[in-house]
């Protein structure tokens, strides 16, 4: 999934923190690269300081976003409560059309597959299912956007190391910043380190951790624990193109009326080819339908979730 989106409505920065914006959206909603080899410290003297790096690349991470119209087919795994999926993705200026392949490694029954069918059936036949789909991208990626933009002011960055064109940085609380939301909150509590491509000026990862328990309306209203953590990373994908390649995110806390919120998700994509940028609902889904023959080839394959 995709900060330079090529998914409607939704930043590949977005996705990014997107587990983590979820479980405090969900919350506050209740109330209203790591290298392997080593790095060289970066010169004393380096001409842009780690806080306006990030900002410039916040800002052309937007920019790719609202520039970049090309659609992609791709296979996504997904791991989340000891459940493995395996789906096959087509983008449409619509929204996203999916199919799910193999549970667990395993192909789908009869059963699943029938239920699979009806899915994608009730996307391309019912308008309101549309409109709800394309309503609940747009909304979380406003939502998303405003938090994402905060970032530079939110969190105190420093250079870390480099290697090549790969910036390593640190970040923690800005002390100075003042959430105007309770989502915003969550950047009191923020550790962790992002990886930065200098020359293409794009993210190259970014993880973190939650150095202490975030609490909504003194906790009244909800909170995340303490430990939670999250990692994205992305890369170039396709000449040109950069998309998500991970997300891992694990975080635990309380809702509105002790609602238990527990986000334990990875999602791994690979896999992407570029598809028509006319391609229509109902097309995604033929291909989608008539490609079925893979599904032997893609449930044999192996994809890393290193």
């Amino acid at each position: 999934m995709s900060w330079a989106s090529c998914k409607k409505g939704t930043f590949i920065f977005e996705k990014a923190l997107g587990g983590l914006f979820f479980a405090i959206i969900v919350v506050a909603a209740g109330a209203s690269a790591s290298a392997a080899a080593p790095v060289r410290k970066p010169k004393a003297n380096a001409r842009v300081s780690a806080q306006q790096l990030v900002r410039e690349v916040v800002q052309n991470e937007v920019n790719a976003g609202k520039t970049d119209h090309s659609l992609w087919r791709f296979r996504k795994i997904t791991i989340k409560d000891g459940k493995r999926e395996l789906h096959d993705v087509i983008e449409t200026k619509q929204g996203e059309v999916d199919r799910l392949l193999a549970v667990n490694g395993k192909p789908l029954s009869p059963e699943q597959r029938k239920a699979a069918d009806a899915k994608i059936q009730k996307l391309l036949t019912d308008p309101d299912e549309q409109k709800k789909q394309e309503k609940a991208q747009n909304d979380d990626s406003d939502k998303e956007t405003k938090l994402l933009q905060m970032l530079p002011n939110a969190l105190l960055f420093q250079y870390a190391g480099r290697r090549g064109s790969v910036v390593k940085l640190t970040f923690k609380p800005n002390p100075k910043f003042h959430a105007s939301t309770r989502e915003a909150e969550v950047f009191h509590h923020m550790a962790g380190v992002m990886l930065l491509n200098t020359k293409a000026k794009r993210l190259v990862e970014m993880s973190g951790t939650l150095t202490s328990e975030v609490k909504f309306g003194d906790g009244i209203l909800g909170h995340l624990d303490k430990g939670g953590t999250f990692m994205v990373k992305q890369a170039v994908v396709a000449r040109g193109h950069w998309d998500m390649t991970l997300l891992d995110t694990e975080l635990t806390g309380k809702a509105l009326f002790f609602k238990t919120i527990s986000v334990r998700e990875k999602e791994i994509e690979s896999n992407y080819r570029q598809v028509p940028g006319n391609i229509t609902l109902r097309q995604a889904a033929q291909r989608l339908k008539r490609d079925k023959t893979e599904v032997a080839a893609i449930t044999r394959q192996k994809v890393s979730a290193k």
